[in-house]
């Protein structure tokens, strides 16, 4: 079922024709910051590259965004005094109505920070195009 699903997402994301034309898809665009920190335990900051995938499709407008909210339920709001105080932040969260954001720590004091932005775009538009042409 997984090979299926994945083979699903290729032809999706490589054959934009393939969208629904009258309905909508829902696009999750990701970007990150990656903190390195070397050997002399100096650190520096990195951008990830941007990336946007295809997560699912739906009739109407109105129950696509049913489904971001799907996602979003139960997972924790922090007011903005956690965001911007020096306290652990849960894994994961939502930043706003439309994104989640991931804070991860690693063994070697690696840090990566994702947003993931989920926006509900009529099967017309691919937003991979943007600024092309």
């Amino acid at each position: 079922m997984i090979t299926n699903l994945v083979i699903a997402l290729v032809l999706l994301a490589h054959s934009p024709s393939l969208l629904a034309e009258d309905g909508w898809v829902l696009w999750i665009e990701t970007t990150g910051i990656r903190t390195i920190v070397d050997a002399q335990k100096k650190t520096r900051e990195g951008r990830e590259p941007i990336t946007w995938s295809v997560h699912d499709g739906y009739d109407t407008l109105a129950a696509c965004r049913a489904g971001v909210a799907q996602k979003f339920q139960g997972l924790p709001r922090p007011d903005l005094d956690a965001l911007l105080s020096d306290k652990p932040l849960p894994r994961m969260y939502i930043l706003n109505s439309q994104t989640l954001a991931s804070h991860f720590e690693f063994q070697n004091g690696e840090k990566l920070h994702s947003q993931y932005r989920h926006l509900c775009l009529p099967g017309t538009v691919d937003p991979r195009e943007r600024g092309k042409g």
